[in-house]
């Protein structure tokens, strides 16, 4: 976690992340992956989140995405 320049009562934050999930009926696995962005404001004293964004960098979906999955 780095702060970009960022006033002390914001950060902005980028990860990276997988998510693997095995399809019991065709016994195959799949890894989702991508990156996110998130905008953190202390509010009270506490952190919230401002601003989010989910990059999906796989380009192939073997099946209906479901939400939950990533």
């Amino acid at each position: 976690m780095l702060p970009l320049e960022s006033p002390a009562d914001r950060l902005r934050l980028h990860s990276t992340w997988v998510s693997h999930v095995f399809f019991p009926r065709s016994r195959e696995s799949h890894a989702f992956f991508g990156r996110s962005q998130h905008e953190l404001v202390l509010r009270e004293g506490d952190w919230r989140i401002a601003k989010k964004k989910i990059l999906l960098q796989n380009d192939y979906i073997p099946t209906m995405l479901d939400v939950y999955c990533v």
